[in-house]
This record gives structure tokens, C-alpha cells and sequence, in this order.
């Protein structure tokens, strides 16, 4: 039998949601790709394409805030 916590589903979504809060208030670059995500998204659904293609976009930009969230946790675990 492993020794581990119990799973507690909306104590672990508190840390994400602080964690996201903290990067919010901390990391600039972070700051500046959220802009540039929230003002990309909407123009996905005005594109005259099929849906795999628009999923395809939405897919790559999300992957930029995404890279920045993992760079930053290597950064302050370094």
C-alpha cells in the first residue's frame, strides 16, 4: 500500500488556480501571450475552413502560452 495523500479534486484546483494566478502576476512574457492568445482566438471561428483545420489552430496557439507555463516552472525549479 503506497503512503500517499488523499485526492482532494478541489484542493488540487486551488493550487492550479493560484499557480496560474502567481504566473499571471509575475511573468510578463506570460502577460503579453495571453493578450495575443485572447485577441488570436476569436478570429479561428471567422476563418472560412474546415473544422479539423481551425482545431489545428487552436491547437497551436494554445501550444505558446503552454511552452511559456513550462518554461517558467523550469526556470523557478532551476
Amino acid at each position: 500500500m503506497r503512503n500517499q495523500p488523499k485526492y482532494n479534486f478541489f484542493k488540487n484546483t486551488s493550487y492550479a488556480v493560484n499557480g496560474l494566478k502567481d504566473l499571471i502576476k509575475t511573468e510578463t512574457s506570460f502577460k503579453i501571450e495571453l493578450i495575443i492568445v485572447i485577441l488570436l482566438l476569436p478570429t479561428i471561428f471567422f476563418f472560412p475552413v474546415n473544422l479539423e483545420t481551425k482545431l489545428l489552430m487552436f491547437i497551436t496557439l494554445m501550444g505558446m502560452p503552454l511552452a511559456e507555463i513550462i518554461n517558467s516552472a523550469i526556470e523557478r525549479a532551476v
